[in-house]
C-alpha cells in the first residue's frame, strides 16, 4: 500500500520590508554608539552599561536577519533549479 502525502506551503518573501528592517537597525546602532561614547565622556557608568546592552542586543537582531535574508535567498535561488 502506498502513501502519499502533500503539503502546501504559502511563503510570501518581502526583501525590501527585510532590508528596511535592516537599515532601521543599523541606523539605532549608529545612534546607541553616540550615545554610547557621550555616556563614557560624561563617565555616566550606569548609562554607559545600559546603552552598552541595548547596543549589544541590536547587534544580535541585526545578524540574526541577515542570516535569515542569507538562508531564504539560499533556499529560493535552490528553488529556482528545480522543476
Amino acid at each position: 500500500m502506498s502513501v502519499t502525502e502533500q503539503a502546501n506551503v504559502k511563503v510570501n518573501v518581502n526583501g525590501e520590508q527585510a532590508k528596511s528592517q535592516l537599515d532601521a537597525l543599523q541606523g539605532k546602532a549608529k545612534e546607541l554608539k553616540i550615545e554610547l561614547q557621550n555616556a563614557f565622556k560624561a563617565g555616566d557608568v550606569k548609562g554607559y552599561n545600559k546603552v552598552k546592552r541595548e547596543l549589544s542586543g541590536i547587534k544580535k537582531d541585526a545578524k540574526s536577519l541577515q542570516r535569515q535574508m542569507f538562508e531564504v535567498d539560499k533556499v529560493m535561488r535552490n528553488l529556482g533549479g528545480t522543476t
